[in-house]
């Protein structure tokens, strides 16, 4: 007997199996999708230094290297993260690479602050939802350019699913030595599936 889909078992017991939609004018049945894609952007300014960063500091403001997104104020209580960018506004040091921890609260233990070491702790597994890796820059390169931007890598290629209670924080760390720029921008953008 060939495979057959549930569909067509459906079908062949007499079960209407239609999706939610409509047809268009053409008479062109339209699904409807009950999701919406919401792009949310925070950034982050570092310190007024050069104070060089070691393979696993955290990067952030002084003294808070949280980035919050307060997703419940966009009227979201919780989605899936499917996609991510980290936008610098310095066009040197183009190899270095970049990761955020995603957590769905305040981790229990932050790095002190900018420039200090942000190991992966057991401590704070009960927020922590994953990372997003960002190692390649996609544009930038041209003359005149005043940017970088990375693409990011989800640590779960289907989506990181977040469920705050307050905050979505990030923790954003780099993967590699580097001298910063004083007061270089950080903006990280997410994409939420909700």
């Amino acid at each position: 007997m060939p495979a057959m889909s549930f569909k067509s078992i459906f079908n062949m017991l007499g079960i209407e199996t239609k999706m939610a939609g409509r047809e268009d004018a053409a008479g062109v049945f339209r699904p409807v999708h009950h999701s919406e894609v919401i792009t949310l952007q925070q950034e982050v300014t570092r310190p007024a230094d050069t104070a060089a960063y070691l393979a696993g500091d955290a990067i952030g403001a002084a003294g808070d290297v949280r980035v919050a997104f307060n997703i419940a104020a966009a009227g979201i209580p919780a989605g899936l993260i499917v996609a991510a960018r980290l936008i610098r506004n310095n066009t040197g040091n183009s190899s270095v690479r970049f990761r955020a921890g995603v957590h769905d609260a305040d981790p229990a233990v932050l790095p002190a602050g900018d420039n200090a070491p942000s190991p992966l702790l057991y401590e704070n597994r009960a927020s922590r939802r994953g990372w997003v890796d960002f190692t390649n820059p996609i544009s930038g390169a041209a003359a005149g350019s005043n940017c970088l931007e990375y693409a990011g890598v989800l640590s779960n290629p289907q989506g990181v699913p977040v469920n705050p209670a307050g905050n979505l924080t990030l923790v954003l760390s780099t993967l590699d030595a580097f001298v910063p720029a004083s007061g270089e921008k950080f903006t990280l953008e997410i994409d939420l599936v909700a």
